[in-house]
C-alpha cells in the first residue's frame, strides 16, 4: 500500500482539523484557549487528542507546540471516522488489534480531549514528535517512511494512554506508568530503585502487589505486548521493532516472543495480516450499510 503525504501533516500550530485527527503536544505559559466552548488556562505540559468534531481556538498567552494530524486511513486502510464510531469496531479491535481511539472521541466532565503531562511524558513525546517529523520529511526517498511514522504515532498514543489513566491510578502505580512510558530505556531493579528512591525489595513487593509479577516479568510482558502493535500495523524490520521496545538482542526478542505467543514475530505479523485481509470484505459491507 502506497501512502501519500496528504494523509498526514505536522506543524507548530494549535489548530484542529475537520478531516484529520490531531495530536498536539503543548508547553504553555499563561496560554488561554477554548476547546469545544470550554475556556482553558494552561501553564505546563499538555497533550490534546482531537477528532474532526473538536474545535480549538487560541486566545492569548505563550506556547510551544507540535501538531501531528493524520487521517485514520493512514493508520490502516480499513479505518475512517465513521467506522471507528460504529458498534462493530469493538469486534474489529478484538479480532485484529486495531487501536482504541477513545482519547479522540470520548468526552465527559472529567475528560474533554486534554491531558496533563508529567515532565518525563513531555520529554518522551517531544522525542516521538521529532522522529515523526524526520520520517515524514524522508518521503518519498525512504520506502518505509509511513511505517516509521505510524510507529511514532503508536508511541505517542501509548504515552497518552498512560497520562489518561494517571488520575485513577492506585498508590505505587507511578512505577508501572514509568515502565509503560519508557519501554525503550534500560529498565531493571537497580535503575527503577534509584529512580523511585527505594530499595529493590520494596520495589519488587510494590510491583508484584499491583501486577502479580516481578518487575522483570512485568517489564518483559509490557515490551512483548506493546511490540505487537508495530508488528500488526507496520513492516518495520524485526530488529528495529526489538530495539524500539528495549531489546538489545533481536534473537532474544524472537525467542521471548515465540515463547509468549507461540509464533516468531515475523510469522505473527504474516498470519495476522492474512487474517485481517480475509475479514476485510465483511467489515466493508457492514460499514457501507
Amino acid at each position: 500500500m502506497q501512502y501519500e503525504k496528504n494523509l498526514i501533516d505536522i506543524s507548530d500550530e494549535i489548530r484542529s482539523s475537520d478531516t484529520m485527527y490531531s495530536l498536539i503536544c503543548v508547553k504553555g505559559d499563561g496560554l488561554v484557549l477554548s476547546l469545544n466552548g470550554v475556556r482553558c488556562y494552561l501553564t505546563g505540559y499538555f497533550l490534546f487528542c482531537l477528532s474532526i468534531e473538536d474545535i480549538i481556538t487560541v486566545h492569548s498567552g505563550q506556547y510551544e507546540a507540535v501538531n501531528l494530524q493524520f487521517l485514520p486511513f493512514f493508520y490502516n486502510v480499513n479505518l475512517n471516522h465513521t467506522v471507528i464510531g460504529m458498534a462493530m469496531y469493538e469486534e474489529m479491535r478484538a479480532r485484529f488489534g486495531y487501536p482504541d481511539f477513545h482519547l479522540f472521541r470520548s468526552r465527559d466532565e472529567q475528560y474533554f480531549g486534554l491531558l496533563h503531562l508529567s515532565d518525563n511524558q513531555y520529554e518522551l513525546l517531544q522525542k516521538s514528535f521529532r522522529r515523526a517529523a524526520v520520517h515524514i520529511a524522508s518521503h518519498p526517498d525512504n520506502p518505509i517512511w509511513s511505517c516509521e511514522t505510524r510507529s511514532d504515532i503508536i508511541s505517542i498514543m501509548r504515552i497518552a494512554e498512560g497520562a489518561f489513566s494517571a488520575a485513577d491510578e492506585p498508590e505505587g502505580n507511578e512505577i508501572l506508568r514509568f515502565i509503560h512510558d519508557n519501554l525503550d530505556a534500560e529498565l531493571n531493579l537497580t535503575t527503577l530503585s534509584q529512580r523511585f528512591h527505594t530499595n529493590r525489595t520494596s520495589l519488587t513487593k510494590t510491583v508484584k502487589s499491583l501486577t502479580g509479577m516481578t518487575p522483570a516479568q512485568y517489564i518483559l510482558e509490557e515490551r512483548l505486548q506493546k511490540s505487537r502493535t508495530d508488528l500488526l500495523f507496520t513492516f518495520i524490520p524485526i530488529a528495529d521493532v526489538a530495539e524500539t521496545y528495549g531489546f538489545s538482542d533481536v534473537n532474544y526478542y524472537i525467542r521471548a516472543f515465540r515463547k509468549r505467543f507461540g509464533k516468531a514475530p515475523l510469522q505473527y505479523r504474516h498470519d495476522c495480516l492474512e487474517e485481517r485481509i480475509a475479514g476485510e470484505n465483511r467489515y466493508r459491507e457492514l460499514a457501507a450499510k
